[in-house]
């Protein structure tokens, strides 16, 4: 079974987008190292193993030249590839098999066994309810992406939750458990025939069965109040992902972080509500090529602070339900760069 990163919606919706000038001529990356020197301080525990075949979202590196002058871009899909339950007991991640793309838990606190979820063979991301009982996600394996849900722990019995035509994802539940927020993927085709793309949150009421538009953006996380979301949204004039805060009653949008070299995505917050765990691509340097690494982030929009440097991909972050510790999908500790779960201790 391989597990490199490649993924089919590599080209089709919810990216990120990170470009720069690069003048430098980076070595060959070695990432079979479990961390780097500027990780110092920091504890990584490998939770899964080969066998358990991790899947992670599509990543693109790539060159392309304005006149004489080389830029490069690094494309990643941002929708959570992990789901961790409120309860502490399980993370779930994408597996492989046969070509199938399922939901497996494996208990946090360690161990070999592992529990196959869904059997559909599309899945492409998760995420637990409040109470630990059921988890959201999506799923093209009929050839039409569409939000559902299960049971966590029993059972087979799935609930279809959107049906329309176009691509939905990125299910999120509120913080009462009343509303999944996800994100629609709308197209259209210009005069010249190129097709754009534009992402929009929406929420189902699990009580009313109606569906309400929120805003313009992707990969929604609830804050702790239940009124505000994070959302994220790419730059209309570089593309690059940056961070949003709507107040779903008000209708106030604030941006809280955006920047023309760096690109932000996924978006978890602390059990706290304070800080803001993201995705962002790092800047390349005569050693290490342009990459993506995890950062936190107030919630006021200050103290950006990077916290891996590893040059194997850290992304689909998920905070513990005591925010002590961090779980994500690496590339480290492996010579192939294949994804695995990990998690990191974080001291604020």
């Amino acid at each position: 079974m391989s597990n490199k990163p490649t993924y089919r919606a590599i080209a089709t919706i919810l990216f990120c987008v990170g470009i720069m000038m690069s003048c430098v001529t980076v070595p060959k990356i070695d990432s079979s190292a479990v961390s780097v020197a500027e990780e110092g301080g920091i504890t990584f525990t490998k939770i899964s193993n080969e066998e358990d075949a991790v899947i992670g979202p599509g990543i693109q590196n790539s060159n392309f030249f304005v006149g004489s002058v080389k830029y490069h871009t690094i494309r990643w899909y941002a929708a959570p590839f992990i789901g961790l339950s409120p309860d502490g007991d399980y993370v779930a991640y994408i597996c492989k098999v046969n070509n199938a793309k399922n939901i497996y838990l494996k208990r946090t606190a360690g161990g070999s066994s592992i529990i196959q979820r869904t059997f559909k063979g599309g899945i492409m991301d998760m995420a637990y309810s409040p109470d630990s009982k059921m988890i959201c996600f999506s799923d093209n394996s009929d050839g039409n992406q569409n939000v559902y849900t299960i049971n966590a722990t029993e059972g087979a019995a799935i609930q279809q939750i959107t049906s329309s035509g176009s691509a939905e994802s990125g299910g999120i539940y509120s913080p009462d458990g009343k509303i999944i927020y996800y994100t629609k993927e709308e197209t259209s085709v210009g005069a010249t025939g190129v097709i754009s793309y534009r992402y929009y949150v929406w929420g189902y009421n699990k009580e009313t069965s109606l569906m309400t538009q929120y805003c313009e953006g992707f990969t929604p996380c609830p804050l702790p109040d239940g009124q505000r979301l994070l959302v994220t949204r790419g730059n209309k004039e570089t593309g690059n992902g940056e961070i949003w805060m709507i107040d779903t009653k008000s209708g106030l949008e604030t941006q809280i972080i955006g920047a023309r070299d760096k690109s932000f995505s996924s978006p978890d917050i602390s059990p706290d509500g304070k800080t803001i765990l993201l995705v962002s691509n790092t800047r390349a340097t005569n050693i290490r090529p342009m990459n993506l690494d995890l950062y936190t982030l107030s919630i006021d929009g200050t103290k950006l602070t990077q916290l891996t440097f590893h040059p194997g991909a850290d992304v689909s972050p998920k905070w513990s339900h005591d925010g002590k510790q961090i779980y994500f999908i690496s590339g480290r500790g492996n010579a192939k760069a294949n994804f695995g779960l990990w998690k990191m201790n974080y001291r604020s």
